[in-house]
């Protein structure tokens, strides 16, 4: 499991990070609590093979198993 992402800093410099990595950078405190939602999704995207025809695609995650071409069909 990854670590928790955690915000830190002050006055206009603010890290997002994970355990010790910097992820992102942002000017303010809001704009740092605001970009972590993408930041989760796209930290937790990564390629799966489809569940349907085994086309390898960019998942969105453990829920997210089939590619676009065989989710058109569900």
């Amino acid at each position: 499991m990854q670590p928790a992402l955690q915000i830190r800093g002050s006055g206009h410099s603010f890290a997002i990070l994970q355990g010790s990595r910097i992820i992102a950078r942002a000017t303010t405190h809001g704009n740092a609590v605001a970009a972590l939602p993408g930041i989760e999704r796209r930290l937790q995207s990564k390629p799966r093979p489809c569940m349907a025809c085994g086309t390898t695609f960019q998942s969105r995650g453990r829920y997210h198993r089939l590619c676009p071409t065989c989710g058109k069909g569900a």
